[in-house]
């Protein structure tokens, strides 16, 4: 089961932030982290489902985890969804239970907005996910792989991106 994904207010551009995962094999992968900052309307333009669309089959065939973040300035976790599907995935977070990925969008979908939550996405039996995904107080969005190609996808399809 996935723990509470830990998250701190965003720093600034120049901070580079690069994790490294150990593979079955021993071989290490490095994790690098984007920050989504994109607003349209005054508010955050990047929503779960289209992020899962955008990242491709990948994010639909994995297994996911939906897990609360820690708030900075709080000492408890956040989960916190706006929309019809809200207390499915409320209740997704807290049993801390893997959704296959097309379950997941089709729950997506029917959300408005995502203020507070963390999605884990696993391939096969890997213990350890290859792409975090962090809503941070309807302000931002985090995003931590080591696929280029997503990262790429982000970084084109998205306009204020800022890799921490």
């Amino acid at each position: 089961m996935l723990a509470a994904l830990s998250t701190a207010p965003a720093p600034p551009a120049t901070v580079r932030r690069r994790l490294t995962q150990r593979t079955e094999n021993g071989s290490i992968l490095v994790m690098t982290t984007l920050a989504i900052h994109d607003v349209s309307g005054g508010v955050l333009a990047v929503t779960l489902a289209d992020l899962i669309a955008l990242l491709g089959p990948r994010t639909r065939m994995s297994s996911w985890i939906a897990a609360p973040v820690r708030a900075p300035s709080a000492p408890y976790d956040w989960f916190d969804v706006i929309g019809d599907s809200a207390g499915d995935l409320e209740a997704l977070a807290q049993s801390g239970a893997p959704i296959a990925g097309e379950q997941l969008l089709a729950l997506a979908r029917s959300t408005r907005q995502i203020i507070w939550g963390g999605f884990a996405a696993y391939e096969g039996q890997a213990a350890s996910p290859w792409l975090t995904i962090r809503f941070i107080d309807s302000s931002w969005c985090g995003i931590e792989t080591d696929d280029a190609k997503a990262l790429a996808g982000i970084r084109a399809h998205y306009s204020d991106v800022q890799t921490l």
